[in-house]
């Protein structure tokens, strides 16, 4: 998911995979590939299969192992999986994985991005933009936070872009350009 490392393709992951199954970063990687591509259905399927490998390595063995994720890596994964999901129509169970996220002591900026995806896919502009404001209390986002901002489809409301550039310019905000 980061920049800095080498960006793959569908193809190459599938082979890479083929020949460590067991290697969840891959299939992260490739769930986040389906994600921007928009092909939730696949995306939410590797995500889920890394969470229930993790799940399942944790209630066996109790212990570290390769499968067994650290948990802001884990956290990141059920943040995806809740975009995936939103973005899929699926908003029960986007709002199922928001609430494992609010529930944990994960970083508060990505329950943030969650409300914010929601009122943008509600069209939804006065709260659209009061969630965008409450939301900025950093003034940069990390690559991987601005990688799933650049996911939420902000063009469809009307205002809502310009806005935004707005209230960036005038804190000082830098944003990189969207697709």
């Amino acid at each position: 998911m980061s920049r800095s490392k080498k960006i793959f393709t569908i193809k190459d992951l599938l082979k890479k995979i083929q020949s460590d199954p067991y290697n969840q970063d891959l299939k992260i990687e490739r769930g986040f590939i389906f994600l921007k591509k928009k092909n939730y259905k696949k995306a939410i399927y590797d995500f889920s299969t890394v969470i229930r490998c993790h799940d399942y390595v944790k209630n066996i063995s109790g212990r570290s192992n390769r499968l067994f994720l650290e948990k802001n890596k884990l956290y990141k994964i059920y943040l995806l999986r809740s975009f995936a999901y939103a973005l899929y129509g699926e908003r029960e169970k986007s709002c199922s994985d928001y609430d494992y996220l609010v529930r944990s002591d994960c970083n508060i900026e990505y329950c943030h991005l969650v409300l914010f995806l929601w009122v943008v896919l509600d069209r939804r502009n006065e709260l659209a933009k009061f969630r965008y404001q409450y939301s900025l209390f950093k003034k940069e986002f990390s690559e991987f936070e601005q990688d799933l901002f650049n996911l939420i489809p902000i063009n469809n409301i009307e205002g809502l872009n310009e806005l935004i550039k707005l209230i960036n310019f005038s804190l000082g905000i830098i944003r990189k350009n969207r697709n």
